[in-house]
């Protein structure tokens, strides 16, 4: 029998909450991707929302609500952004494109704010990261340093994972929780490895991986007004870095990036060349000496 918390799930398009015991994953994490390492994007990102299971109801509503008076499709910001490529790969967003003409530019922005305003008024809020692609790449390749993982993307789950648990510890340190990630097969393995790899890490600190985050999984956005506002912050936050770099601390964000970051209150993480340098630096150090304590070198 389909329990009321399943028919609500169902009803606004959210994961059915994680069991465990008597306890339900009450939090969703929505995480969404903006770039690629392997192209030739100055930064890539993933970002996403974190909220209670009542909040992501509230904003599916909304969320489908400003869609229908629209009479738009789901929300994929590098279409609506780019559309001088929409000939090239017709969709949904093509034929909206060709109906509004000359009031494109006007009419899409208006309802990207009408969305944006949804996420800023609802009981979520905003986490991730902005890796600057370059310097990933170099310090990856850097015989000194060392990175665990091959894509910026996946590196930066561990940003989302650690942040939306610290925001949910401030009202609640028991209840399980869910991350729900856009489906992207090329890197769906690696980001399912680096959960695991956390979940498992001998270091205390993420142990709380284990003890709260009971599922990951990838699902498709059509269906997911969590990962649609997700694509929304990823692609805003990377525009943001890729137009202003490391003068956006000393810029006001445009309007659309402050609503979606809740008026700058939470914003994601900018990992920066010398914040990798570093952090390279010191994962290699890290190694050298757990090699040195098991006398392997």
């Amino acid at each position: 029998m389909q329990k009321p918390y399943e028919k609500e799930c169902l009803d606004y398009g959210l994961p059915v909450p994680v069991k465990r015991g008597s306890w339900l994953g009450m939090f969703h994490i929505y995480a969404d991707e903006s770039g690629k390492l392997s192209g030739k994007d100055l930064y890539t990102s993933l970002c996403g929302y974190v909220g209670p299971l009542g909040a992501w109801g509230q904003l599916a509503e909304m969320w489908k609500r400003i869609r229908f008076r629209w009479q738009v499709p789901a929300i994929h910001m590098s279409r609506i952004m780019h559309p001088d490529r929409l000939d090239k790969k017709p969709d949904g967003w093509t034929e909206k494109w060709k109906e509004w003409g000359d009031g494109w530019v006007e009419k899409r922005d208006a309802m990207l704010l009408e969305l944006a305003a949804a996420i800023h008024d609802a009981e979520i809020i905003c986490i991730g990261a902005v890796v600057d692609a370059n310097a990933y790449k170099s310090v990856k390749a850097d015989p000194a340093a060392h990175f665990s993982h091959k894509d910026s993307n996946v590196f930066a789950l561990h940003e989302v994972m650690m942040r939306g648990l610290e925001r949910i510890e401030t009202v609640d340190k028991r209840a399980p929780v869910s991350l729900v990630i856009d489906d992207d097969p090329e890197h769906a393995n690696h980001y399912y490895d680096h959960y695991n790899t956390l979940r498992n890490h001998f270091d205390p600190r993420f142990s709380k991986v284990k003890e709260r985050i009971n599922a990951i999984c990838f699902c498709d956005d059509e269906e997911y007004p969590g990962l649609q506002a997700a694509d929304m912050i990823a692609w805003s936050a990377r525009a943001w870095m890729v137009d202003n770099g490391e003068d956006h601390k000393i810029k006001q964000p445009h309007e659309l990036l402050a609503l979606l970051t809740h008026s700058t209150m939470y914003t994601p993480r900018v990992y920066t060349a010398d914040i990798l340098r570093q952090l390279g630096a010191n994962n290699a150090a890290a190694i050298e000496r757990l090699k040195n304590a098991n006398g392997t070198v």
